[in-house]
């Protein structure tokens, strides 16, 4: 009954993108037992040590087909190497696809926490301790492998928080607070 549904989930799905942005075709791409290629990237500001906390939430087979891809090996890395010994491809890898920049100057993010939630990998990064106004993010990962990829993303600065949601064809978004 689940893999039913899932098979007439992915369907619709196929046809609203078809519909709706014919330059992405996923139908090759989406596979019925995983229909959603979608991740969450949050950024707050200030997180309880005064600094800039990045967390990006991920399904764990996106992470290991994308580690797996940019280790350029034929075995699939395993959900345990991802938080363990593969930490540092999987830290490599996101820094090749995620870019902040704050109030126009480009930052760099330390990966401070890795952890395993159900079917997905929570990645939180330490950005920066200085205000900051205005935020650009540019993420492009698991694009290259999933063209129908989205990432939701929650930006909260004091007591305000904006939304945006990036895609393959808009990987860019600019927030001002």
């Amino acid at each position: 009954m689940v893999k039913i549904f899932g098979s007439i989930v992915s369907m619709v799905i196929q046809t609203l993108f078809v519909q709706f942005s014919p330059e992405l075709q996923p139908l090759h791409f989406i596979d019925p037992g995983h229909a959603f290629y979608l991740s969450v990237i949050e950024v707050a500001y200030p997180v309880e040590d005064g600094k800039t906390a990045l967390r990006i939430k991920v399904f764990t087979d996106d992470l290991q087909n994308a580690v797996s891809e940019f280790q350029q090996t034929k075995e699939l890395v395993s959900q345990e190497q991802l938080c363990g010994t593969s930490l540092d491809h999987v830290n490599g890898y996101l820094k090749q696809h995620v870019q902040i920049s704050l109030d126009a100057v480009p930052v760099k993010f330390q990966l401070r926490d890795c952890r395993v939630e159900g079917d997905s990998h929570w990645l939180t990064f330490e950005i920066s301790a200085k205000p900051w106004t205005k935020i650009e993010l540019t993420a492009d990962f698991f694009m290259e492998l999933f063209p129908t990829q989205t990432h939701v993303v929650s930006i909260l600065s004091g007591d305000k928080k904006q939304f945006a949601r990036l895609t393959k064809n808009r990987p860019t978004c600019l927030f001002e607070f």
